[in-house]
């Protein structure tokens, strides 16, 4: 049976990309362009390769055929606030900077419209690159304005 039929048969509204304690060392501009030209970097989650071959827009362009929404998660692990924005300039600006003009270019037209974010994951673990405490995560995460 077919991946997509499996997981609309799941019954999920929510996939996050990318997952787990991958996301304490990703970075999000080796998922984006053309596959040939991304590079193969190590994993230090789990002690492998990541070659890059399923990135953001592919990721985003399969959740539809699945009818569930992207949670993109943000590296918190070995990055900070200023990559964090500018994945979310990639992500949701329509077109005339460089960022959204660069999805464009790599062939997403349209922004991912991403709704969900996630800042890290269980940073507070010792066992996550990049650990750190509570009270410190609190300090890096951007505050999260109410609902309208």
């Amino acid at each position: 049976m077919d991946v997509v039929a499996l997981v609309r048969e799941l019954g999920s509204t929510t996939i996050r990309y990318p997952g787990g304690n991958f996301v304490s060392g990703f970075r999000w501009e080796d998922s984006v362009g053309p596959r040939d030209k991304r590079p193969v970097r190590r994993d230090l989650a789990w002690h492998s390769l990541e070659s890059n071959q399923v990135g953001l827009d592919e990721f985003a362009r399969w959740l539809k055929l699945t009818d569930s929404e992207l949670m993109l998660g943000v590296n918190l692990g070995t990055r900070g606030i200023q990559p964090a924005l500018d994945l979310l300039e990639y992500a949701n600006h329509p077109s005339g900077t460089a960022l959204p003009d660069l999805r464009i270019a790599n062939g997403t037209p349209e922004p991912h419209n991403v709704r969900m974010w996630c800042f890290g994951n269980e940073m507070d673990g010792s066992w996550q690159t990049g650990f750190m405490t509570a009270d410190d995560y609190g300090k890096l995460t951007p505050p999260v304005p109410p609902p309208r």
